[in-house]
């Protein structure tokens, strides 16, 4: 059988997570789909590799490790240059496609159509979690998960755990190296993209399996915004592009932030107990990210 004009790089950085069953699944895919592939897994000199090494008894398929931890940006990079194909999908480690057809929706879509850059969305399963993972749940269930209904409606997902670009796009646009840790590579990545190609949004989702705990989750938070202070004092980031970069300036400019930043010393305790709960508010989940960042 002829082999489809089409050549794909599947590219996964991990950091203490097994990623054997999704290679697995991914290249079972691959090989249905007839068509050429490498699938380049790259580890950020994790103390645990699970299964990982397994993933070299499958054709076509690598598992590295690297001697030091580099970053969530830089290992994208890495991965990037590394890819030897014209497609490179790019995925996180903690998702899992939820369609067998995952790879050959993208093969599709590449052929169909004159897009660089394809975005093809997340989904969470609606089974609640323990009650100690919930927070991270509802966030990711409510706010993460956009349908593609929503997209057609005009909803916009800055999300990276789920693309496919051709290699071209990341010769002009990288992940920003001076983004080591939790938040926001995704959206400044995101946004210089749509400044130089047009953006298609499919719903071809992967289901994001993160297990964080709760209590995990509120400290990734808590990075995040440490993340978004460093941007916005050092002009990294448009804050007209995040909402609670927006509100936390407008408070700043008022000479409120002060006030905030107290507010949240005096209602921290409180705040985390609900969040730590079985029915956290995400409400209070966006009051305590904007009272640590306005504390920073």
């Amino acid at each position: 059988m002829q082999k489809l004009p089409i050549l794909l790089s599947i590219l996964i950085p991990t950091y203490n997570y097994d990623v054997f069953s999704l290679v697995e699944n991914l290249y079972k895919q691959a090989i249905k789909a007839d068509i050429a592939f490498e699938i380049l897994v790259f580890d950020d000199a994790s103390q645990k590799n699970f299964n990982n090494p397994k993933i070299n008894e499958l054709a076509h398929c690598s598992f590295t490790v690297l001697e030091k931890n580099i970053g969530r940006s830089a290992i994208r990079n890495l991965l990037a240059k590394s890819a030897k194909y014209e497609w490179l999908l790019l995925l996180d480690a903690d998702v899992f496609p939820v369609n067998d057809t995952f790879i050959s929706t993208y093969i599709e879509q590449t052929k169909s159509s004159d897009f660089k850059y394809f975005s093809g969305g997340i989904a969470y399963k609606n089974e609640r979690p323990e009650k100690d993972k919930i927070l991270r749940w509802k966030y990711g269930h409510h706010r993460e998960a956009l349908l593609y209904k929503d997209v057609l409606k005009g909803k916009i997902s800055y999300m990276i755990i789920n693309i496919l670009a051709h290699k071209t796009v990341f010769e002009k646009v990288g992940f920003d190296e001076k983004i080591r840790f939790y938040g926001y590579e995704d959206i400044i990545f995101t946004y210089e993209i749509m400044k130089l190609f047009e953006v298609s949004f499919i719903d071809n989702p992967v289901f994001h399996l993160n297990e964080d705990t709760s209590e995990v989750f509120l400290t990734k938070a808590k990075t995040s915004m440490e993340t978004l202070h460093f941007l916005i004092h050092n002009n990294s980031i448009d804050v007209n592009k995040v909402k609670i970069a927006k509100v936390y300036m407008k408070l700043k400019k008022i000479g409120l932030r002060p006030i905030f930043s107290f507010l949240h010393r005096l209602f921290k305790k409180k705040m985390e107990k609900n969040l730590l709960s079985a029915k956290p508010s995400l409400f209070l989940f966006d009051l305590y990210r904007l009272g640590y960042l306005c504390s920073l």
